[in-house]
């Protein structure tokens, strides 16, 4: 079982390279992936992530969160960088939340935030799709928290906010108002029917905004070409070119400011991560490249991680 896990994580981080993938945050609840993250040839952002929302087994929640981070602080490196995930308003207990930011808040910190209509009416009303689940399994009849309070769990720090597509505008500005980031999911978002996030909303608040897949488990693949195609067919509303550039951007110097490392953009002090594709025809215009990367791009030709060539296969 261990080998096969093992040679799945490896073809999955084999297959981000071959995409051009210099650099990716695994979100991981076990840490059954922290040796192949590590040993992977990109940079690793390392989010541990917390989950649990029973009370009486906060302290025991803690315990295993506390072990699983330790191990991944032992491994830490330049291209391996512990972070913090909490999962969610609705699954992480408040004090739990409140516990792990006294003691590891100064990490990079992510947390899923009003992804979908269910998630928006258990946190607002305690009603909906997710009032079952909770009151039979888990004998809980009410929210831990409202998406307001959930994010005030977060004063003076920066969050990277997953999805936020159920997040209205009272929300947004508090976002805002904190300097948090979106990580803006296209594909995961509409496969679970969760609704598409306004890209429009974020930039009148001047909120950044990355692009993530959000795993596996709701993706049919980790591709950032893939995803930002989805994202150009998902905001039809958007002139296609300045999208695109914007895209390209979220997936690059943005997500790079959110992560705070030294990469996403060609300068002095920059880390030389570069990937290089092949565009099908010779263009008309410049301002053509950005959107014709996207469209026909699925594997680079070459990858350089810190201006060294990786053997891509």
């Amino acid at each position: 079982m261990e080998s096969c896990r093992a040679s799945c994580y490896k073809k999955q981080i084999d297959a981000m390279a071959q995409s051009g993938i210099t650099t990716f945050g695994a979100v991981s609840s076990y840490g059954k992936d922290m040796r192949a993250c590590h040993a992977a040839p990109q940079r690793v952002v390392y989010f541990n992530e917390a989950i649990g929302s029973q009370p009486a087994a906060v302290d025991a929640l803690y315990h295993d969160f506390s072990a699983r981070l330790h191990e991944s602080m032992k491994l830490a490196n330049e291209k391996f960088v512990p972070a913090v995930a909490i999962h969610s308003a609705y699954s992480v207990h408040p004090i739990l939340i409140k516990k792990i930011l006294k003691e590891h808040g100064d990490l990079l910190l992510t947390a899923h935030f009003m992804e979908s209509p269910a998630e928006k009416e258990w946190l607002e009303k305690g009603e909906g799709d997710f009032k079952p689940f909770f009151e039979n399994l888990l004998k809980q009849n009410r929210p831990l928290a409202t998406p307001g309070e959930f994010l005030s769990q977060f004063k003076g720090k920066r969050v990277l906010l997953t999805h936020a597509v159920q997040a209205d505008d009272a929300l947004l500005d508090k976002i805002a108002d904190a300097g948090h980031t979106i990580t803006h999911c296209p594909r995961s978002n509409r496969l679970l029917g969760c609704g598409r996030l306004s890209i429009q909303r974020l930039q009148k608040r001047g909120i950044g905004c990355l692009l993530g897949t959000d795993g596996l488990s709701s993706n049919t693949s980790l591709s950032l070409w893939d995803e930002m195609r989805a994202a150009l067919m998902m905001h039809h509303d958007e002139d296609l070119r300045k999208l695109a550039i914007s895209l390209l951007r979220a997936c690059t110097s943005i997500a790079a400011c959110a992560l705070n490392l030294p990469i996403g953009r060609i300068a002095e002090g920059m880390s030389a991560d570069i990937a290089v594709v092949t565009l099908p025809s010779k263009l008309k215009s410049a301002d053509q490249v950005v959107l014709e990367a996207i469209l026909h791009t699925d594997n680079v030709d070459r990858l350089y991680i810190k201006g060294k060539q990786h053997a891509i296969k």
